[in-house]
This record gives C-alpha cells, sequence and structure tokens, in this order.
C-alpha cells in the first residue's frame, strides 16, 4: 500500500471487482481555528490508482483552498472537500471557525517583587464577546515575572517581562515592569 500525505483522513472506499482502492488517514470532519488555518490531507492508495491521476475539489468555492496537500481556510464556513480517481471518491467535511481576538483587560504595568496578580482576557469573535476556551500564557522572562496556567502573573525579581497569552492563532500580550518592595507594601 502506497502512502500519499495531501492533508485531511479518509474512509476506505474500493471499486468491485477492481484491487484499487482509496482510503483515508484520520478523521472525515476537519476543524480549522480560522483564516490561514492549515491541516495536512492523508490519503493510502492500494495497488491499481494511479496517485498522479488524483483529483481534488472544494466546494462551495472561497471557504477553502487546497495547497501543496494541505487544506487551508479561507473565509468561516463549512466546506467539503474530495480526493477522487480510479472511479473512487474520498470527502472531508471541513469548519473554518470564526477567527478569536484576544486582548488583555487592564494589566499592571507594574509588580512588586512577590507580588500576585491576575490577568484578565477579554475574547471576541466577529465583535461580540465570546469563550475562548484554554487559554495558553507564558512569560517572556519568568525570571522576573511568571505566570500561572490561570493567568495569574507574579513578581520574581526586578525587571521587565513580557506576559502573553494565547489560544490558537490569536494572541495577547502586556508589558510588566517588576519593582523591588518595599517595607510598607502589599503582597
Amino acid at each position: 500500500m502506497l502512502r500519499f500525505l495531501l492533508s485531511v483522513a479518509i474512509a476506505g472506499v474500493a471499486c468491485a471487482g477492481s484491487s484499487a482502492s482509496l482510503s483515508r488517514v484520520g478523521e472525515a470532519r476537519i476543524e480549522l481555528d480560522g483564516v490561514g488555518s492549515e491541516h495536512e490531507l492523508a490519503l493510502e492508495f492500494g495497488a491499481g490508482v494511479d496517485t498522479s491521476s488524483i483529483a481534488w475539489d472544494a466546494s462551495p468555492k472561497g471557504v477553502v483552498s487546497i495547497v501543496d496537500g494541505r487544506v487551508v481556510g479561507l473565509k468561516p464556513g463549512d466546506a467539503q472537500v474530495t480526493a477522487s480517481g480510479a472511479g473512487l471518491v474520498i470527502a472531508w467535511d471541513v469548519h473554518v471557525h470564526q477567527p478569536i481576538q484576544l486582548m488583555l483587560k487592564d494589566p499592571p504595568p507594574q509588580l512588586r517583587v512577590g507580588q500576585r496578580q491576575p490577568l484578565h482576557v477579554v475574547a471576541t469573535s466577529a465583535g461580540e464577546p465570546t469563550d475562548p476556551g484554554e487559554l495558553a500564557w507564558k512569560s517572556t522572562s519568568p525570571q522576573v515575572a511568571n505566570v500561572d496556567a490561570a493567568g495569574v502573573v507574579r513578581g520574581v525579581s526586578s525587571g521587565t517581562a513580557y506576559i502573553s497569552v494565547s489560544h490558537g492563532s490569536a494572541s495577547a500580550m502586556a508589558e510588566i515592569l517588576v519593582v523591588e518592595a518595599t517595607g510598607d507594601s502589599p503582597r
């Protein structure tokens, strides 16, 4: 069996009385995070299938395209991608999600060493508030300010750190200045 990577997954199809077969590798439903998101399509070919004869199509036009073996989101919506050849057809259902924008709401410009402060994220899609799902947090300088999985930032030592939050291709960042704590500073 020859394996040909193209970007997606398919259920097996075979012609009666023929050794030709074409099968999907992976799931039949693809979820793309938004415009520009990609997913690799993969097919397995049985003996008797001329791989150069495989034709790709996406319908409706304009929602996704197929580029170098990858399905790419062009605009939010639903589409079907098909691979056909030697009398065989495999199809994937593709959903391109509306892009999400993230913003950090009122991040503290300054923290004291030892001080903790939760960061608040506002997520929107098409201008409306939305649930961003699972968020990934990161500090460019965890030795200055670190951030936990819940978005609570803590000043560690004097300096500047950039705290970022991301979900899929959406992200937001804040600059945090950490200063030494004074004797009467709250933590």
